[in-house]
Order: C-alpha cells, then structure tokens, then sequence
C-alpha cells in the first residue's frame, strides 16, 4: 500500500513538470525554433482513434474482469482476492508513473508537432507562444513514450498472466478452460497491438514510442504479478520418486515440481 500511495504522490506531481527542452531522442525544439522543419514531425494529425478515456476505460476493465474471474477459479485462493486487486493498482499506478517519467524526461517531439505549433501562430515572429504554460504545446512534446500503449499493455498483460495462472498452467484445468483462457489472453494482447498501431496512423507517436511504451507495460504487469502470484494462487507440489539401481548400490531420486 505504501508503493501505491508513493505512486499517487508522483503522479500529482508530474502535472506541475514541463516536458525537458533538449529533447533526447528526434529534433530538438531550440532548432525547430530557429526555422528547422524535420519531416519526422512535419505530419498531419486529425485526432485520435481511440480517445484516451475509452481506451483506459476498456482495458482497466477488462484487466478488472480478468482478474476477477480468475480469483474465482479452483487455482486461486479465494481469500487472497484483495491482494489481486491491489497488484492491479499498483500496475496501473506503476506504469502512469514511469510513462508520465518518461515522457517529460526525453521531451521528444510528436509526429504533428509542426501541425500544432503552426496553428498557434507560434511561427509569427510576434508570437509569443509559451513551452511551458500553453497544455498544447506542451503535450505534442511528450511523445516518448506512448502512454495508450504503455497503459494498454499493462492492463492487457496483467490480465493475460493473470488467466494464464488460473487456467492455462494450473495442474487441474480442463481442455475448455484453457482454450477459453486461451482466447481472452489473445483478444487482451490482441487488442492492446491495434491501440498501439492506431498511435502511430494517428501520428501521434513514433514506431519506437509505440515499441518502448509496450515492454514498459508488460514488463511492470510481469513484476507485479510475479510479487504476488504466490500468495494468489495455490501452489500444488507434484512429487516424484523414482527407483535407482546400480552395480554396487541401490536407493531412491525424489524429486518435487512446484
């Protein structure tokens, strides 16, 4: 609880923080600035395919439902559903965190930069276009790295794992189950890749923002389930003995897959 608490203080404050200047990855602003026009950031953008709202609504949901569903399996120790929860939260927590971190670390420019500044008037020799008061300008230098996808795939991969422990490798599930496990985890990933691919046709990110923010998300989903998954799930000892026998002596291998 006190990581979680710790995250949320973070996350409060990073929205007092401006992007850096010196961008560390793509153009720098001083350079576009002084009449430089990159291509990589000379693109159009009319929007985004899947709002920011709709698509951490989906995906938490769907993380929530996943979650719920597998505490509700014969692996999963009923009790321990609070603890489940909670290495949800803190994934979530984690991953804005380290997103938000990112992006006002490297302050790279978003593809439609140019579209964004011109329609300011920010090229105007008589503009007075402030980096760090103005939300637009601001936000089209936070391009690394993607938050919808970083969000996606922590949503989608702790959900996905999730499932995976309850019915994909538990030692009592059944053929359906798994099949039907199966397919959640596809539709999750799945799901999580064509948010990831539609903030790069909206171009409002760049291949490798899109690359970064996937193995961000599932590497926090990947930790937060491994912390927990012990006390989560029952873990049931299969033992092994087996007879060995020699020339000169004979005895027993004994062995345990946990």
């Amino acid at each position: 609880m006190t990581l979680l608490g710790g995250g949320l203080l973070i996350s409060a404050g990073f929205t007092q923080l401006s992007p850096n200047k010196n961008a560390w990855i793509g153009p720098k602003l001083s350079n576009v600035i002084d009449g430089e026009r990159p291509e990589s950031i000379n693109r159009m953008s009319t929007g985004s395919t899947v709002p920011t709202v709709v698509s951490a609504s989906i995906f938490t949901g769907s993380a929530l439902a996943a979650t719920a569903i597998a505490m509700h399996s014969e692996a999963a120790k009923t009790s321990q559903w609070p603890r489940a929860f909670l290495g949800l939260a803190e994934t979530l927590v984690s991953t804005h965190v380290l997103t938000e971190g990112f992006k006002l670390s490297f302050g790279r420019l978003r593809p439609n930069f140019l579209q964004v500044y011109r329609s300011l008037g920010c090229e105007s020799p008589e503009a007075n276009c402030d980096m760090h008061l103005n939300d637009e300008l601001s936000d089209v230098r936070k391009s690394f790295i993607s938050g919808h996808t970083s969000n996606a795939f922590a949503m989608a991969g702790y959900g996905a794992l999730m499932l995976g422990e309850a019915f994909v490798w538990a030692k009592n599930r059944t053929r359906r189950s798994k099949t039907v496990a199966l397919l959640g985890q596809l539709l999750l990933l799945t799901g999580a890749g064509w948010v990831a691919s539609t903030r790069m046709t909206d171009n409002k990110h760049h291949l490798s923002d899109v690359l970064v923010g996937a193995v961000i998300g599932l590497g926090v989903a990947s930790t937060f389930f491994l912390r927990h998954h012990r006390q989560l799930f029952i873990q049931k000892a299969s033992i092994k003995v087996q007879p060995l026998i020699g020339l000169q002596s004979i005895g027993l291998s004994i062995g345990a897959d946990f």
